[in-house]
């Protein structure tokens, strides 16, 4: 305990000796020496000294343990600042990454659907398969899953190299490609390959493009038919 009397030690005990060391350790950590006359402008900076160097023991763990809380508080309070920034920062980038993500999805999706197709695709560990486009090309039914029966929308012999090919491409990424007709008459394109370790079914409705060789070949056999004439 801090002992003096009149400004000089004596036998009396300071009045609030644990104040004035919390005082003058605040006045040594901020400098700022008019704070520490404002608590009690009858003690000089000897006294603030001399209470903190003869603090006894409970008062020295309680100043500590007070000076830990208060560090503790603010290196907290700068941490979660910190943080907070950068996941703010964090938060923008995948946003603009999710923006762009979704762009090129909706791109994508744009031009699979720009014709009359079905796309089908399997992960290599997973067996359930990813449809998507317009399944009316091969079926009615409306469950999309419906477009891997092969024998409700094919006859037997088709349906049967359908299943071996698709099998040998989700099994060992064996490409194949084959003509198709379903059995209402309509002419399909059938295309399997491994890509990017996806195995990936594309079925293609090629009426329209049948319809156009044969524009072509009509266009053809007048312009022979017209050369013919001129020769003559």
């Amino acid at each position: 305990m801090s002992r003096t009397t009149c400004g000089a030690q004596g036998a009396g005990p300071l009045r609030n000796g644990f104040q004035i060391a919390l005082a003058g350790t605040a006045a040594f950590l901020f400098s700022d020496q008019a704070s520490a006359q404002s608590v009690s402008p009858d003690v000089s900076a000897a006294d603030y000294w001399h209470a903190l160097l003869n603090l006894d023991r409970q008062e020295t763990v309680g100043l500590a343990l007070l000076l830990g809380v208060i560090f503790f508080a603010v290196v907290t309070a700068i941490t979660l600042v910190r943080t907070r920034v950068a996941s703010a920062r964090r938060e923008a980038t995948f946003r603009d990454r999710v923006m762009t993500l979704t762009a090129e999805v909706d791109r994508v999706n744009t031009l699979l659907l720009s014709e009359p197709q079905i796309v089908i695709g399997w992960a290599a560990a997973s067996d359930e398969p990813d449809i998507i486009g317009d399944i009316s090309i091969v079926t009615q039914a409306s469950m999309p899953q419906r477009v891997l029966a092969f024998g409700s929308w094919l006859d037997s012999e088709q349906a049967k190299k359908m299943d071996h090919a698709v099998e040998a491409l989700r099994a060992r990424g064996q490409s194949f490609s084959m003509a198709l007709t379903t059995l209402a008459e309509r002419p399909i394109e059938a295309e399997g390959r491994a890509i990017g370790g996806r195995a990936v079914l594309r079925l293609r409705d090629v009426a329209g493009a049948r319809r156009d060789l044969a524009a072509m070949n009509e266009s053809y056999e007048q312009l022979l038919g017209d050369v013919g004439a001129l020769r003559i």
